[in-house]
């Protein structure tokens, strides 16, 4: 069995960061958090993580400049950890589908909806193959058909 995977969560919302937490923990991760940019590169002076999971509105330094800073530190011009963005902004994942970041979600979210891309990226930079997410009981599937 491989060793649990450690998730950084750079958010300034202490509710979140417990509830996000005790998922990922209960998911079998080691979780870390800070609670803005500018303390995360601080932490990441000695912390390799496995994922981080990135706010973009935060006291001090926000993600935009933090992933900057981040990618700027680089060879190859991004961030070496993937990145999965939490935000309420959803004008801003164009932005960051440019920059090549891992995986995004708005805030609300669904728990099982953020664990399931955690895991999907996280299993992208083991070379694991993709899980599909599986459907609920009773859910319906929604198809949109076009005849021309």
């Amino acid at each position: 069995m491989s060793s649990p995977a450690t998730i950084f969560i750079i958010d300034d919302e202490p509710d979140l960061v417990v509830l996000l937490t005790g998922v990922l923990q209960a998911a079998g991760h080691r979780v870390v958090s800070a609670p803005n940019g500018l303390e995360a590169l601080e932490r990441l002076k000695t912390l390799k993580p496995d994922l981080i999971i990135l706010d973009m509105n935060m006291p001090k330094m926000g993600g935009v400049e933090f992933y900057n800073r981040l990618a700027s530190r680089s060879e190859t011009g991004r961030p070496d950890f993937p990145i999965l963005v939490l935000t309420a902004r959803a004008n801003l994942e164009t932005l960051f589908k440019d920059l090549e970041i891992d995986g995004f979600m708005t805030k609300p979210f669904e728990i099982e909806g953020l664990l399931h891309e955690a895991e999907a990226i996280l299993r992208s930079r083991r070379g694991d193959p993709p899980v599909r997410r599986p459907r609920k009981a009773g859910q319906s599937v929604k198809v949109l058909l076009v005849e021309a």
